[in-house]
């Protein structure tokens, strides 16, 4: 049963379901109104499938294929995403749309209504609908048939794939349908569910006219309407039918065949031509069908033509006339005469035999003999007959002869005989002639010509030659071509000719060597105009000297020939060299090198065997040559110089020659290469030849000097030990010894080769190696020493040790390693600042290198010295660092830390407060507290609980990484105002001694300014700077840091800092990324949450200059700058004094000095300070190589010889900065009325034309002079290692003792050996004047300030100063006040302490008096190590004309006290 059966079935059982439903319900059932029909559409259409229901009371849904598809279009959707429910309920409709229906999912569908809830019966409803699916054939292909014969059969297939329904396929041949044809066909299942393929197949019988033409077969299908052909390719396909058939016979053309031409006739048989020898003759043969196109054959008397034939076929083919034509032209030819053409066709596809043309052709050709030749002699003798004949062989027609004798034509003495052939096809004539000759004649040429008729009327020629020579002997020849010299080079090419003028016939020129027959074979020969034999030769060793022979002969003289000689000479060079080589010792010959020689097999020509030692003499021996050649000799292509050369006669008339090099064998000449070489210089084009040979040398083994001594091996690692010597014999035998300590199986051996592996201490030691060849049993010893390296371990280190301060402390290290140098055991001390560098001048560090110990001794220990000590080894080996730790405690009495943050307090009313006091003491100090009231100025001590007035001391707690160092914390529980005026007192004391400190209360506020501003290090893109905090007002406090550009004033750079309050030195910042070379301006400024501090700290800075940047200027080395300025200064130096002297006799000349000398000495006298002769700033300074030298009068020029000065003094004095300046002023500058250089802006000093100088107080390249002349420039050398220095330099504290001190008296102030006071003393400089210099000295590290203790220069003097310098300042630091520097005490010298607002400073009667207050300072000077100034520091001039005592000098360095860690105080001298 198929489908539309059961649809038709199932729609009956629905609509007789539907009738009883309604018979049940009666009229109030549902029904449909519109039921869905069925469809035919094609595959990819859209469909509506409709369904109306009446009085609807139940749902209504779709089902596809059997499958609901849901009540609403989402359930749809899901099962079909395709389908849209296109519903309305009230009209009762529920159509389904489905778009782009496919083949096999959308043909069933059924609309179905379920009962309604109060229907009788629960039948739904349905109403089916099929939907025909049309699919179009995919593909319709027709296979292309096989080539066929015709009347026979042809089968064709046409498949239509994939359609539904099936498809009808139709037949064409060309446009016509076939009708009549019988056709098949099958239908199957396609690759596609429910499409079918059609199989057509037809049936045709082969017909002649079928082939070219195509058969096509068109699918006819419902889904694409009513085909015609060509509207739809996609559902036609066709072929081309080839059918065999044989062609017509073919037709043979040409001229004379069918009266197609002339000179053609016809009888019985083939159609005749004629043709000349040598005329074109063309024939075609037409052949008209078949397929496929026959082949052409020509034929010449019945046979297909040879391949030798002259004409060959051409083949033309005209396909679209089925047509093939051949085309065949050739020449006529004698033997074409009377020969038959014809043509077949033939293809045997379709032919059993071939077809032969009806026509046929015969040639008749007309041609002159095919050969013709004279006989007789060919030489004659005047005056006798001699008979000629002359035949012509095979002619058409038969030829006349006739003969011509130098050009005459001869008919006298001719008979004429022919012959004719009974075929007629060919003939033959012949001639004799008969004649005699005159004397006169030499060569007489005879001619016979045959003459016949051809086609056309003209005469058809040929003749033959003959040349007879009348007989006469030549004259001897002549030679020409050599030099006049007759000398000539190897290799040269030589042309020599022979020439012969006369003879007949003409005679022939033959060359010969010597007295030999042989004629040479290489000579050219011409004989026009007469004949001439050219001789080309290539010269060679062979010809040297040697005759050569040309002979003349002919027929007249074959017994007695003429001839000519010419003999030469030829240079050549040697043409081999040996090297051969003699032992003039004997004894050295025996069988050691033969025995050598056979077992390497060594070939003479190449080795020459030698033993070491042995005298051998190298002989270079070359063969013939001429002239003598030069030799030279190479030893690996270097020339080296014969001994002697001697020579001998040899072959071809040269020499043999031999040089001879003699010298005694070497091992290195082992394998040299030693060439000879040889060359005759009379060669324009020297060729050298060369033999070579290479010298062996048998010598014992040698060990290269390179081998070490000693190899060093790590512990534990392999290690190679390679000797390898050189020997020849090279096969070297080994034999190693090893240290008797070292494990045998832990060494491999392996020729020169010795690995060890694992490598033991024990392994260490010297070891032999031998080393033997064969021949000579020659041997060489040699050892080498190994050195196992291993890390370092630490034996032993000295325990903890306690000590009391300023006592000696030793520590002992001892430890194993290898290797050990002074270096590999190192001392540190972690817990002390600076570690070991700090405390170098008291330090000692003695190594023992035998027994690998070191020992660290430290002289007068103080308390910074205590904490670990550790000592650490590491040699390098594995990069392995040991370390062991012991202890150093010093005890020595406390020290109370005395910074901002243990010092000043800040708390608001009515908070608790907790002050701390921090001490650094051993063993554990004891901490008491006391109360001073500065409104009462009472004084009372707390105890550890006082529970009347809230103040309580704490228990000691020792500080938490920090050694020995304890701290004491004061409670007070609320604070009231009385505290704020109240002096809190701390008490440190142990067994050793006893230490206090002040701290005082304050309500928070904003914060001080930090202090100590100053540079750390200066590079060129970066600085790095530090500072102390100040009291932070009770709040965290912060710091602004401000980079301003000082040239532009432009900001930088800004950055926010925090403080490190308990730990100040750690109060660092690096400033980076500046421009090399150039000034900045640094601000810094304390911030908290009360706001800024009142004031601010500034720094100018400098960066460095780049290391690698060479001046432009700098065009000379630096030696020779040097050096020219070195002569220079000792020229002008000498100028100067001579100049002084001639200054100093003029003035013993006059004695009364004019009006300007008297202003100019009485100015001088108020201004300079005063001493006796002599001058005591210069004796109270370190002496240097200035003051060395120079005299006081060289230092002071306006001081004149002869004039007194008072000694007595005033506190109105002062000092004539001007007049200082004036001593420093250029060379050449013009001095204004007050004795000082005029410059034209009206700036004196010429402050306002540079800037501030980099380098020193002077400029580097510039000299400064004074009025006299003399030169004072200081040398850089004396500013090279400044860090912290300032200038001007502090004088002001001078004048501030000069003017209470009673009666005039100099202060020499020493400062640190930074500061610009050691500088100026070491220059021979007084540095206790204030010079205001042209270009003030601007350190890199530290710049100007004003000038200390309240002292202000005048305005003169800041006017003196640049613009730019006005701006910068400078911290300067005297005496303890020195951040950076340890002291360097100088003799005769005394050091002020820095001014602090708690120390006042008075001079009565010319003594320093230091007033003591409660500050930081004040208890600093106890346990700094500072010492009070007395009279003693102090130098003085008295009143008298004596000289000033020199102060006593410094206390010894062992009784220096030195600072505990953590104070920011240095030491005062």
């Amino acid at each position: 049963m198929n489908v539309l059966s059961r649809i038709w079935i199932l729609s009956i059982w629905l609509l007789c379901t539907g009738v009883l439903e309604a018979s049940f319900s009666g009229s109030t059932s549902q029904f449909f109104i519109e039921k869905p029909v069925n469809q035919t559409v094609n595959e990819g259409q859209d469909i509506l499938l409709k369904c109306k229901v009446g009085n609807l009371q139940g749902r209504v849904q779709w089902t596809r294929n059997g499958f609901a598809m849901g009540y609403s279009n989402e359930q749809v959707k899901q099962i079909c995403s395709r389908c849209e429910l296109m519903s309305n309920h009230a009209d009762g409709e529920f159509n389904l749309f489905v778009k782009s229906v496919r083949l096999g999912e959308d043909e069933n569908f059924e609309c179905q209504v379920l009962p309604g809830p109060n229907a009788a019966m629960k039948v739904p409803l349905r109403a089916p609908a099929f939907v025909q699916i049309q699919v179009a054939p995919s593909s319709v292909t027709l296979q292309d048939p096989a080539s066929a014969r015709s009347g026979s059969w042809i089968s064709l297939a046409c498949t239509s794939a994939d359609s539904n329904p099936k498809s009808q396929i139709l037949w064409y041949r060309g446009d016509d349908l076939l009708r009549n044809a019988e056709v098949t066909e099958d239908v199957y299942s396609g690759s596609r569910n429910g499409t079918f393929t059609t199989v057509s197949k037809i049936k045709l019988k082969a017909q002649a006219d079928f082939d070219g033409t195509r058969v096509k077969c068109v699918a006819r299908h419902p889904a694409v309407g009513t085909p015609r052909t060509g509207t739809h390719p996609q559902l036609e396909a066709e072929a081309k039918l080839n059918i065999l058939y044989p062609p017509r016979p073919p037709i043979l053309r040409g001229e004379g065949i069918s009266g197609g031409g002339t000179g053609g006739t016809r009888g019985l048989g083939p159609f005749s031509v004629r043709k000349e020898q040598g005329e074109s003759v063309q024939l075609q043969c037409l052949s008209e069908g078949g397929n496929p196109l026959p082949e052409i054959q020509w034929h010449r008397n019945g046979s297909p033509l040879s391949i030798g034939f002259p004409g060959q076929p051409e083949l033309q083919v005209i396909g679209s006339m089925k047509q093939v034509k051949s085309v065949l032209q050739f020449k006529a030819r004698a033997e074409d005469h009377e020969v038959v053409f014809s043509c077949s066709s033939f293809s045997a596809q379709t032919m059993d035999f071939p077809l032969v043309t009806e026509q046929k052709l015969k040639l008749n050709v007309t041609f002159p003999p095919q050969r013709i030749i004279i006989t007789g002699s060919s030489t004659a003798t005047a005056e006798e007959p001699f008979v000629f004949r002359c035949q012509a062989f095979n002619a058409h027609p038969l030829p006349k002869l006739q003969w011509i004798v130098n050009g005459r034509h001869i008919t006298q003495g001719i008979t004429v005989d022919r012959h004719i052939p009974t075929s007629g096809k060919y003939a033959d004539v012949s001639s004799d002639l008969t004649i005699e000759f005159s004397p006169n004649e030499s060569v007489v040429a005879i001619t016979c010509q045959a003459v016949s008729q051809g086609h056309f009327g003209d005469p058809l020629t040929k003749k033959a030659e003959k040349e007879v020579v009348i007989l006469k002997a030549p004259s001897a020849p002549l030679i020409r071509g050599l030099p006049q010299n007759k000398t000539l080079r190897e290799g040269q090419l030589l042309t020599l000719t022979c020439e012969s003028l006369d003879g007949s016939p003409k005679p022939h020129l033959r060359w010969f060597i010597d007295d030999q027959r042989e004629e040479i074979k290489q000579a050219n020969y011409t004989h026009l105009p007469y004949p001439k034999s050219m001789l080309q030769i290539v010269t060679s060793r062979e010809d040297n000297n040697k005759l050569y022979r040309c002979e003349a002969t002919n027929t007249a003289n074959l017994l007695k020939p003429v001839f000519a000689n010419i003999r030469f000479n030829v240079f050549f060079p040697p043409k081999s060299l040996e090297i051969k080589l003699e032992r003039p010792e004997t004894h050295f010959n025996y069988d050691r090198t033969r025995a050598f020689k056979q077992a390497k097999k060594f070939s003479d020509a190449k080795y020459k065997i030698v033993m070491a030692g042995e005298l051998i003499r190298l002989l270079c021996v070359s063969d013939s040559s001429k002239p003598r050649p030069l030799f030279r000799w190479t030893e690996n292509s270097v020339v080296k110089d014969a001994n002697e050369t001697d020579f001998k006669p040899s072959v071809f008339g040269g020499e043999e020659i031999r040089s001879v090099m003699e010298f005694r064998a070497r091992p290195e000449q082992n394998g040299n290469v030693y060439e000879c070489f040889a060359h005759n210089p009379t060669i324009e084009v020297p060729h050298e030849i060369s033999a070579k040979i290479t010298l062996v040398v048998l010598f014992k083994p040698i060990f290269p000097a390179e081998v070490m001594g000693t190899y060093t091996v790590v512990e534990g690692e392999s290690r190679n030990l390679s000797l390898k010597a050189t020997g020849n014999p090279p096969e070297i035998e080994y034999a190693w010894t090893f240290p008797s300590s070292a494990e045998k199986n832990r060494i491999r051996q392996l020729k020169h080769r010795l690995t060890i592996t694992d490598t033991q201490r024990s392994d260490a030691g010297n070891y032999f190696v031998t080393a033997s060849n064969s021949y000579g049993d020659f041997k060489t010893n040699i050892s080498v020493y190994l050195d196992v390296l291993y890390p370092p371990k630490i034996n032993y280190i000295t325990p903890d040790q306690t000590i009391v301060e300023e006592s000696k402390a030793e520590f002992r290290c001892s430890i194993q390693a290898n290797p050990f140098t002074d270096d590999t055991i190192s001392w540190h001390l972690p817990d002390r600042p600076g570690g070991l560098l700090a405390w170098r001048s008291r330090k000692e560090v003695s190594v023992d290198v035998i027994n690998q110990t070191s020992t660290l001794t430290i002289h007068f220990a103080n308390r910074e010295d205590r904490g670990r000590v550790v000592c650490m080894a590491n040699n390098g080996v594995r990069g392995v660092e040991v370390t062991k730790t012991s202890s150093l405690i010093i005890n020595h009495e406390p020290f109370i830390l005395k910074e901002m943050a243990f010092t000043k307090f800040a708390v608001q009313r009515g908070s608790p407060a907790y002050l701390r006091c921090r001490s650094i003491s051993m063993p554990e100090p004891s901490f008491t507290w006391h109360m001073t009231s500065k409104l009462s100025h009472v004084t009372k001590q707390v105890h550890p609980t006082d529970p009347n007035r809230g103040e309580s001391v704490l228990p000691t707690q020792a500080v938490h990484g920090q050694i020995n160092t304890y701290d004491s914390l004061l409670k007070l529980d609320n604070i009231r105002t009385e505290h704020y005026s109240t002096v809190f007192k701390c008490v440190a004391e142990n067994g050793y001694g006893a230490d206090e400190h002040l701290i005082s209360l304050t309500e928070p506020g904003r914060p001080e300014k930090p202090s100590q501003f100053h540079i750390v290090l200066t590079t060129p893109n970066s600085v790095r700077l530090s500072w102390n905090p100040g009291f932070d007002g009770g709040y965290n406090q912060t710091f602004a840091l401000t980079v301003y550009q000082q040239r532009t004033g432009r900001e930088v750079k800004k950055k926010t800092l925090e403080a490190n309050e308990m730990n100040w030195w750690l109060n660092e910042t690096t400033i980076s990324n500046l421009v090399p070379e150039t000034s900045y301006l640094v601000r810094i400024q304390a911030k908290n949450k009360a706001g800024l501090s009142e004031s601010y700290e500034e720094l100018f800075v400098k960066t460095r200059a780049l290391e690698n940047a060479v001046k432009e200027e700098e065009v000379m080395p630096r030696v020779m700058i040097i050096s020219i300025v070195l002569v220079v200064v000792m020229a002008l130096v000498l100028v100067l004094v001579f100049f002084y002297c001639f200054c100093k006799c003029l003035g013993q000349h006059h004695s009364t000095p004019t009006l300007n000398n008297r202003n100019r000495i009485k100015t001088e006298s108020q201004n300079v300070l005063h001493s006796t002769s002599t001058n005591p700033l210069i004796e109270s300074y370190t002496p240097s190589k200035y003051n060395r030298v120079l005299k006081k009068e060289f230092l002071y020029p306006t001081f004149e010889k002869g004039r007194t000065r008072s000694n007595s003094t005033s506190s109105s004095a002062k000092l004539d900065y001007k007049e200082l300046a004036r001593s420093l002023s250029m060379p050449g500058q013009e001095e204004n009325g007050n004795g000082l250089p005029f410059a034209p802006n009206g700036d004196p000093f010429g402050l306002a034309r540079g800037s501030c100088s980099q380098h020193g107080t002077l400029r580097r390249n510039a000299q400064r002079h004074n009025s006299a002349g003399y030169n004072t420039t200081l040398e850089d050398d004396v500013f090279e290692d400044s860090d912290s220095l300032g200038y001007p330099p502090p004088t002001q504290s001078i004048h501030h003792f000069s003017d209470i001190a009673s009666g005039r008296q100099l202060m020499n102030p020493i400062m640190a050996h930074t500061s610009i006071g050691s500088r100026l003393a070491s220059s021979g400089l007084p540095d206790s004047t204030y010079i205001p210099l042209r270009h003030s000295s601007v350190s890199s590290t530290r710049q100007l300030q004003p000038p200390l203790n309240g002292f202000t220069p005048t305005t003169s003097h800041k006017d003196m100063r640049e613009p730019e310098c006005q701006q910068q300042s400078s911290s300067f630091y005297w005496g303890n006040s020195s951040p950076t520097s340890p002291i360097r005490p100088y003799p005769y010298t005394a050091t002020l302490p820095r001014k602090s607002p708690g120390n006042n400073y008075q001079v009565p009667n010319g003594h320093i008096h230091h007033h003591h207050k409660r500050t930081r300072a004040n208890h600093s000077a106890r346990f700094h190590g500072l010492r009070k100034l007395n009279s003693a520091d102090v130098l003085m001039t008295s009143g008298d004309d004596s000289p000033p005592l020199p102060p006593p000098p410094p206390p010894p360095m062992t009784s220096f006290r030195h600072l505990p860690y953590g104070s920011k105080s240095s030491m005062m001298v």
